[in-house]
This record gives C-alpha cells, sequence and structure tokens, in this order.
C-alpha cells in the first residue's frame, strides 16, 4: 500500500509518471511495491511527478535531456538512468538529441563514465525496438571516415568558445607543456565539434552541461557554465527549473548549492 500524504498528488504523481514512462512500467512497477520503496514512490509521485515534472518552466523533452544526464553522471549502468531514456523518446526527444547528451557525458565525465551510459542507451532502444515502440531514428552504421580540416576545426571552436565564455580564446605557445595539450583539445574538441554539432542547440546543451555539473558537483565550473548559459539567453526562471529537477535526482543538497550559484549570476 502506498504512503499518501495528498491523494489529489498522488493520483495526479501516477498519471503523469505513467504518461511520461508508460503504464505497464509503472504498473509492474507498482506491483512490485514493498515497505523499502514506499518513501521512495512518495517522492516519485506526489513531489517528482506532481510537482515537478507538471511545471511548465521546462518543456517535457528538455526536463527529460536534463535528469538523463543528471542520471548518468551519478548511475551510469542503472535501471533508473535507462528509464529515463525511455522517458526523454517518449517525450519527443530524438536518436540524435539523445546521442548528443551521450556525447557530452563522455566529454564532460570522462571516457568510463561514458562508455557505462552508452552501454545503458543501446539496451535501452534495443528494449524499445523488440517492444515496436516508435523512435524518431534508428541506428546507423558508420561506414565511412569524416575527415575534417583542422584548421576549420580550430577556428570553429574558438567562435564558439569564444560565444560561450565572452573572452578570447588565449593564444598559448607549444612548447610541449601539458596546458597546452589541454587548451587544445577544448578548442577543438570540445567546442570545435561536440559544441558545435547542431544536433543539440548550445541552449539547450548548456542545461545539459549544467546538470552534468550540479549532479557532480563541479561547483567552480558550475559558475562557469552558468555565465554561458546567461549568455546564450537562457532565463533565470529555465534555469532554477533544472535546479528544481536536481533536487529530485541528485538530492536537496545540490539543488541548494545550484540555486545559491544561480543567484551569484542571475539578476532577481
Amino acid at each position: 500500500m502506498s504512503f499518501v500524504v495528498n491523494d489529489t498528488l498522488h493520483r495526479a504523481g501516477i498519471a503523469l509518471r505513467s504518461k511520461i514512462l508508460g503504464e505497464e512500467r509503472v504498473r509492474r512497477a507498482l506491483e512490485s511495491e514493498d515497505d523499502l520503496i514506499e518513501y521512495h514512490h512518495l517522492l516519485g509521485h506526489e513531489c517528482a511527478y506532481a510537482q515537478v515534472w507538471s511545471r511548465a518552466g521546462l518543456t517535457p523533452k528538455t526536463r527529460s535531456l536534463v535528469a538523463f544526464a543528471m542520471l548518468a553522471a551519478l548511475t551510469p549502468r542503472g535501471e533508473t538512468l535507462k528509464v529515463h531514456i525511455r522517458g526523454a523518446v517518449r517525450n519527443g526527444a530524438t536518436r540524435a538529441e539523445v546521442r548528443q547528451v551521450l556525447a557530452t557525458i563522455s566529454f564532460y565525465l570522462g571516457a568510463g563514465i561514458g562508455t557505462d551510459a552508452i552501454k545503458s542507451a543501446r539496451e535501452e532502444f534495443a528494449a524499445m525496438e523488440h517492444e515496436s515502440m516508435p523512435v524518431s531514428a534508428t541506428a546507423s552504421a558508420v561506414d565511412d571516415t569524416r575527415i575534417e580540416a583542422v584548421d576549420t576545426v580550430a577556428k570553429r571552436g574558438k567562435v564558439m568558445r569564444e560565444r560561450l565564455f565572452g573572452v578570447e580564446t588565449p593564444a598559448v605557445v607549444d612548447d610541449g607543456d601539458a596546458g597546452f595539450a589541454y587548451e587544445g583539445l577544448k578548442t577543438d574538441y570540445y567546442f570545435g565539434v561536440l559544441w558545435s554539432d547542431d544536433a543539440l542547440p548550445p541552449a539547450l546543451r548548456v542545461l545539459v552541461v549544467i546538470g552534468i555539473l550540479c549532479a557532480s558537483n563541479r561547483l567552480a565550473q558550475l559558475k562557469v557554465y552558468l555565465r554561458a548559459a546567461q549568455r546564450l539567453g537562457c532565463n533565470h526562471g529555465e534555469i532554477k527549473e533544472v535546479f528544481l529537477t536536481a533536487c529530485i535526482y541528485c538530492g536537496a543538497p545540490a539543488c541548494e548549492d545550484g540555486l545559491a550559484a544561480a543567484r551569484e549570476i542571475f539578476p532577481a
């Protein structure tokens, strides 16, 4: 028997959870409910779905992609990540958008977490295909090596980096130092390749990155990307919605730290 505080919210939460994740998945979860998960379902139904997912401050697809990124930071092989990859697709995310979130996870959280998150996504896409669930685009094999001119990528990365951070890309002398190598990686690959892929527009990608940084407790970089979000035209309301989502998927301290950082950057 579920723990119910507010019956109206409880019913609304189950209904919205079923819409986002699918009625069958929610039915199975409720059938296996026991005393250990009772409070978890209270948080899920009355707080997460009835009071967070129901809000209009982010589109359902955007909130799905942000939640997916947060969960990848915390549990890249967890069942909850798979659930929210499915939820993102049900909320209208394309395979190309999911692919870009996975790429962003690899770049910002590293190869190990990226590999695990990709495995989870492959398994969930296979399950959706087995169930004949409509997905916007099917997998495509990489048949050809794609080659771009180094100078083109570097120029594009410099422009994107300056757009995001509002300062010129620093000129660094190639002295073989690790710092020089890092600056080159950032300009060419983070910004010249990843951020310049229009399958995930910069204003959406920055919200995904903020979710990743919030989940992984990277507060210094979080402030850097909050300023980038401001430059890209994201408003304070959208940012607060990201951190409200973090309350559910990353915990209350992450939400509070994020809101405190946002207050320093965005006008009241």
